[in-house]
C-alpha cells in the first residue's frame, strides 16, 4: 500500500462564526478537534480540545465569542480564545451532541439553547440560564436580525417550526 494522504490536512466543521468587526478572524467548532480560530494568516490554533460545536460572535468586538463542546457544554471568550470560561450554570437537562443555539444579533449578551426537552434564555452572556419553554428536542434556534423578541425553533421529532413573538 502507498501512502496518499501525506500533505492533506482535513477537519469537518459543524459550525463557524466571523465577527462583523473583523472579518480575518474566524472562529469553528469541529468534530474531534475542538473549537479552533484562524487569524487571517498562517494555520488554524485549536483552543479547546474534543469537539466543538456552534460558534456565535460578538458582532462588534471581535475577540469576545462563544462556543460549545459536546452535549450542549458552553462556553465564553472575552480574548479570542486566548481563555475562556465555561457558563452552564441553570442548564439542567442534557441536550444534543451539538446544541443548537443562537445568539440575539443586537445583543451579544442574550442568547437561547436547547436542550433535550427545554428551551433556555440568557440575558447576561451566560452567567445563568434561565428555563423559558418546554421543547420537544429542539434541533435548530434562530433568533431574528430584525425583530429581536421572534425566536424560531424547528422540532427534530415533528418537524414543526415554532415561532415566539416575546422573546
Amino acid at each position: 500500500w502507498d501512502d496518499r494522504n501525506r500533505g492533506l490536512v482535513t477537519v469537518q466543521f459543524y459550525d463557524i462564526c466571523v465577527p462583523a468587526a473583523d472579518s480575518t478572524v474566524i472562529y469553528g467548532g469541529s468534530q474531534d478537534n475542538g473549537t479552533a480560530r484562524y487569524l487571517g494568516s498562517g494555520e488554524w490554533e485549536v483552543r479547546p480540545r474534543g469537539d466543538g460545536g456552534v460558534c456565535l460572535c460578538d458582532p462588534g468586538e471581535p475577540r469576545h465569542m462563544y462556543g460549545e463542546y459536546e452535549l450542549g457544554g458552553h462556553f465564553v471568550s472575552f480574548d479570542g480564545l486566548q481563555t475562556w470560561s465555561l457558563i452552564t450554570t441553570g442548564l439542567a437537562e442534557p441536550s444534543r451532541f451539538v446544541a443548537p443555539t443562537d445568539m440575539d444579533p443586537q445583543d451579544p449578551m442574550r442568547l437561547f439553547t436547547a436542550t433535550s426537552s427545554a428551551l433556555y434564555r440568557t440575558v447576561n452572556g451566560g452567567d445563568s440560564w434561565l428555563r423559558v419553554s418546554d421543547a420537544n428536542d429542539i434541533i435548530s434556534l434562530s433568533v431574528s436580525p430584525v425583530t429581536r423578541a421572534r425566536v424560531w425553533a424547528l422540532e427534530r421529532n415533528t418537524g414543526i417550526v415554532r415561532m415566539s413573538a416575546d422573546g
